[in-house]
């Protein structure tokens, strides 16, 4: 891998999974309200604060999903068996666009409410915080397998081989519980936190180590 894109994304992962929990988490406070009405309330009494820290933590994610393309790509081009890596890619793209979509509507719902269309901030709040969720973790789920998949099949693998392992079979774990959060099973409400912040965990972990990695050109 080229020490630019090392570099870069290797402390994308580490930084960036950080700042968009801090920026995100100020946004939507401790949890979910469920009265949409209320939450639109407060967040446009501060429109400019609610519109930057919807803009640093949609931001964070789109710098963290370019380096986690980035990696995916050159990893297949590294590797005798590329198609994980394509895949991976490709699907992290897919996120990358939803996000991209994600962060507009927001700023359309915000500006609809401060003007006073209720309906319409409504409409599109909803449609941007319920019906998008499972299918989002569908493919997240799918995209982390195939990145642990990835990781295992490059040539210039991150060390040492302990730290691989854990990285690796944990996307398979982590993914797996993304795909069955995909279906909305109330009962195992406790897979969806579990299903989200682990991952992240493993892609701060795989960026320190690839920052302690030697560049490849090859």
């Amino acid at each position: 891998m080229n020490s630019n894109i090392l570099k870069f994304a290797g402390w994308s992962l580490v930084i960036l999974p950080i700042l968009l929990h801090v920026f995100f988490g100020a946004f939507y406070g401790a949890g979910e309200n469920e009265d949409y009405s209320v939450f639109l309330t407060e967040a446009t009494n501060n429109i400019y604060l609610s519109k930057f820290l919807l803009l640093a933590g949609n931001t964070s994610m789109i710098f963290l999903l370019m380096s986690i393309i980035l990696i995916s790509t050159s990893y297949a081009n590294n590797s005798d068996n590329p198609l994980f890596g394509k895949i991976a890619g490709l699907l992290f793209l897919i996120l990358l666009t939803g996000g991209f979509f994600s962060f507009a509507m927001e700023l359309r719902a915000l500006d609809y409410f401060n003007e006073n269309k209720a309906d319409e901030a409504l409409a599109v709040w909803s449609l941007i915080q319920g019906s998008g969720s499972g299918p989002f973790e569908l493919i997240q789920g799918l995209g982390i397998i195939f990145f642990g998949k990835t990781i295992r099949d490059t040539k210039n693998k991150i060390q040492p081989n302990l730290l691989l392992n854990i990285i690796s079979f944990g996307m398979l774990i982590f993914g797996i519980i993304q795909i069955i959060n995909a279906f909305g099973i109330n009962a195992l409400g406790i897979l969806g936190v579990i299903g989200w912040f682990g991952p992240w965990i493993l892609f701060i972990a795989f960026g320190v180590g690839l920052l302690r990695s030697k560049s490849s050109d090859k």
